[in-house]
């Protein structure tokens, strides 16, 4: 009560705030170190889990660097969802459960993979549950705008000669 938050370059305890994107103010201050802040930035920006997927797959082969794509993806459409301000914390997780988020008071999501993970949020919903409904299938399309941009290549390959697989390489 009664103490400002600090604002960007703003000194805390003599020494200035981080570097990061929430002390960096990316995320513009949010009046505990817990909260983030929609963050505004101009048009367009790929989402973080577009960035993810690229980190996350094999220059040369395509193949994914890891058998969880599916949950890191989730998760990292998740994180693009509250930096939009779109999704909240609805209760806090605790030792044996995790967070319960909830759709943000008149949410919509311009983004179609926004769109999509925002309608999976259902009213008190745990995250972890989250992170693993809305990464299913997120591979394809994120990949397909990926090679709308120039930056990956599609191969299609069979294994066995019987089961279709997609790779993603870089071009």
């Amino acid at each position: 009560p009664g103490h400002a938050t600090p604002q960007c370059g703003a000194h805390r305890g003599g020494r200035v705030r981080g570097s990061g994107a929430v002390g960096g103010c990316l995320l513009g201050s949010a009046g505990h170190p817990s909260r983030l802040v929609p963050r505004r930035t101009l048009s367009p920006v790929t989402l973080i889990a577009e960035d993810l997927l690229l980190l996350l797959l094999d220059d040369q082969s395509g193949k994914p660097n890891t058998s969880h794509l599916d949950l890191a993806l989730g998760g990292a459409v998740l994180v693009d969802l509250a930096l939009e301000g779109l999704v909240e914390v609805a209760s806090h997780g605790s030792l044996v459960g995790s967070a319960k988020l909830r759709r943000a008071p008149g949410a919509m999501a311009g983004d179609r993979i926004l769109a999509g993970a925002l309608g999976a949020v259902a009213e008190n919903k745990p995250a972890q549950r989250l992170v693993v409904k809305v990464g299913k299938g997120l591979l394809e399309p994120l990949a397909e705008r990926q090679l709308r941009r120039g930056v990956l290549d599609r191969r299609e390959e069979k294994v066995l000669g019987l089961v279709k697989r997609t790779r993603w390489p870089s071009r």
